[in-house]
C-alpha cells in the first residue's frame, strides 16, 4: 500500500477531514523534506507578511475573446468561470 492511500486511509477515520488529492501529496511531500532535512523553516513574521498580500482576489483584465472561450471551457466542464480559472492555474504553477 503506497504512503499515500495509507494517508488518506488513517484521515478517513476523522469524518471532519476530507483532503484532496494534492492536500495528500503536499502533506506527504512535506513529511519527506523535514525527514531529509531538506524542510525550509519561515520565520512568522515572514509568514504573516506573505499571508497579508494574499488575499484571494485578483482583478485581471483579458482579451473579450479570451474571456469568452474562458467561460465556454468552464460550461464545458460544468464549473464556475471562478473554479476553471483556479484549476487552469494552479495545473500550470506545479
Amino acid at each position: 500500500m503506497s504512503k499515500a492511500t495509507e494517508l488518506q486511509n488513517k484521515l478517513k477515520q476523522h469524518p471532519a477531514v476530507r483532503p484532496e488529492a494534492d492536500e495528500i501529496e503536499a502533506i506527504l511531500d512535506y513529511q519527506a523534506q523535514k525527514a531529509s532535512g531538506d524542510l525550509e523553516l519561515i520565520s512568522f513574521e515572514k509568514t504573516k507578511e506573505r499571508i497579508s498580500k494574499a488575499n484571494g482576489r485578483i482583478s485581471l483584465r483579458v482579451p473579450r475573446q479570451l474571456h469568452i472561450d474562458l467561460i465556454e471551457a468552464a460550461e464545458k466542464q460544468g464549473v464556475s468561470l471562478n473554479q476553471y480559472i483556479s484549476y487552469v492555474l494552479a495545473s500550470n504553477t506545479r
